[in-house]
């Protein structure tokens, strides 16, 4: 267990849990972890639940064998407009993850929905539970 709580003791990730991270920051975060963790998606997504509720959109990604194979993002349009075919995209495909982990497509489709606004989803943790539960994620 001390091992694992090692890495909260790195100044970069002690800074990324304790005062968040700007949106660039992030972004160059996630680019500089990609190789090591681009089949670990979903574990991330379920591990941001300890964030704060500014996080109040919630994503995730799923892949196979290398290749992203379904897409998710609670709040398409949470950072500006997209074209209307992306918000489509965005939501989860049911039988792409039913076909992965094994839950039941009406399940994603109740559990995994998209919303114009943070506001008419459950707050950023219990969503995220919810969709770790979804995955077979623990923890």
């Amino acid at each position: 267990m001390q091992r694992r709580r090692a890495l909260e003791d790195e100044p970069r990730a002690h800074a990324m849990i304790h005062h968040g991270l700007k949106l660039e920051e992030y972004r160059a975060f996630l680019h500089d972890l990609y190789d090591i963790v681009w089949h670990f998606c979903p574990a991330m997504a379920a591990a941001a639940a300890r964030c704060g509720d500014e996080f109040r959109n919630v994503r995730y990604a799923l892949y196979e064998r290398g290749s992203i194979v379904d897409e998710y993002q609670s709040v398409p349009e949470y950072y500006g407009p997209v074209p209307p075919g992306d918000v489509v995209a965005l939501g989860a495909n049911a039988t792409v993850v039913s076909r992965l982990t094994g839950a039941e497509p009406s399940r994603v489709r109740a559990v995994a929905r998209t919303a114009a606004s943070p506001d008419e989803l459950p707050p950023a943790p219990e969503l995220l539970q919810q969709i770790a539960e979804l995955l077979g994620l623990s923890g």
